[in-house]
């Protein structure tokens, strides 16, 4: 996943893809 997010540091990317799925 992109970590260079501006999500990176406030929603880790596992939890980002949870919501996501």
């Amino acid at each position: 996943f992109l970590r260079n997010n501006k999500l990176t540091g406030e929603i880790p990317d596992w939890v980002y893809r949870r919501a996501i799925s």
